[in-house]
């Protein structure tokens, strides 16, 4: 991708986000740009900023991307009148709660539904939901995916993923959600403060795991200029970051949207972090885009594990992850012992994999290096 659809890029994601006149640099390649704002999920927004004779070229994405928006608030209103017709409380992490903070929320690349339940509440929960209609698929220990009517839906009984145990820090205030609305529809959602860190968490979860697109950014930069006062920093949201140790993660991110895609206001407490960090963090999205699309998954998956390795050690980067990945030593603990031996096996195919299929082995362990020191110097590692 040339420098010139990356900054053309970006001018747009501003302009949808927070208005201004900022000029088009020239010579953008258009088709280009259209591409690479899906691998940013960005397309629809860029819908509402472009010049009005490219327009074309995007508006078909942004209307589909609009009735898959509609028809997933339409669904989220179901799921939620018939779980609270059972007296089954829940939130809505995510989703129609990012945007929300949009200046037009149905310009938010639309995913799936996510809603958190009690554990205590989740079997009947998933019991409630196989009842009437909806399609169970993959299930983990954090959640059960279902489909209704074309519309992804993750049951959640715990938010937090295995890096990073949030819970505390959520569920305290589970019981007092605060109503949000987009559009006609209302929904329950965390307190501003719990909401703000689940989109911080969930970037960093994606940053270290698979990839970020400028959608994930512009939902963290739309929280804070709609609730992060300086008074909201320091008294609301700083304690809750400390205590998940994602205060410079934090300061960062919102020193990486004020400079590239345009966050207004005075946030003096984002220019706490070191001058390289933005610049450092903004150069991964666009290596590997939303969810990683832009790598190739058998390369990603070996920077995963160098990742790993560089940044916990040879010995208890392979524990660690063979803990997490390994389904039958959850089934039976005693296997504990062997669980850094089966993940070397494991990496080691995944080594001779890339190897043979010439998709850059040496490149893969030097990237997953480079991206361990940047956790490392973010403090998410």
């Amino acid at each position: 991708m040339r420098a010139v659809t990356r900054e053309a890029l970006l001018i747009l994601v501003k302009k949808a986000l927070f208005g201004g006149e900022e000029a088009l640099p020239e010579g953008v390649d258009w088709t280009e740009l259209y591409e690479e704002s899906k691998k940013q999920a960005v397309t629809s927004l860029c819908a509402l900023s472009v010049p009005a004779e490219k327009k074309p070229l995007f508006l078909e994405a942004a209307l589909r991307n609009k009735a898959r928006f509609m028809q997933a608030l339409f669904e989220q209103d179901r799921l939620i009148a018939l779980l609270r017709g059972s007296d089954i409380p829940l939130v809505i992490l995510k989703g129609s709660a990012a945007a929300a903070y949009y200046p037009v929320p149905a310009a938010r690349t639309v995913g799936d539904v996510d809603l958190l339940v009690k554990p205590a509440d989740y079997e009947a929960a998933r019991a409630l939901l196989r009842e009437n209609g909806y399609v169970s698929g993959h299930e983990n220990e954090r959640h059960t995916e279902y489909e209704k009517n074309t519309v992804d839906i993750e049951l959640h009984r715990q938010y937090s993923f295995l890096e990073a145990d949030l819970e505390p820090l959520l569920f305290h205030v589970f019981d007092t959600p605060e109503p949000m609305r987009v559009m006609q529809y209302e929904f329950p959602a965390f307190p501003a403060p719990e909401n703000g860190l689940v989109l911080l968490d969930h970037m960093r979860h994606h940053f270290t795991t698979g990839g970020l697109g400028l959608r994930h950014l512009a939902d963290w930069a739309m929280f804070v200029h709609r609730e992060m006062t300086p008074a909201f920093w320091e008294n609301r949201f700083l304690p809750l970051a400390e205590q998940a140790g994602m205060t410079l993660f934090a300061q960062v991110m919102t020193r990486a949207a004020e400079l590239y895609i345009g966050l207004p206001g005075e946030h003096p407490w984002a220019r706490a972090s070191r001058d390289d960090l933005p610049a450092r963090v903004m150069d991964f999205f666009f290596v590997e885009g939303n969810f990683g699309v832009k790598k190739d998954k058998t390369a990603l998956d070996m920077e995963k594990a160098a990742v790993v390795l560089y940044g916990k050690g040879f010995f208890k980067g392979l524990q660690s992850a063979g803990k997490r990945g390994w389904a039958l030593y959850h089934h039976f603990p005693f296997l504990l012992p062997f669980a850094w031996l089966r993940q070397a096996f494991v990496w080691g195919f995944l080594a001779l994999r890339v190897a043979l299929t010439g998709k850059g082995l040496r490149e893969a362990v030097r990237t997953g290096k480079t991206k361990a020191a940047l956790y490392r110097d973010l403090g998410v590692l």
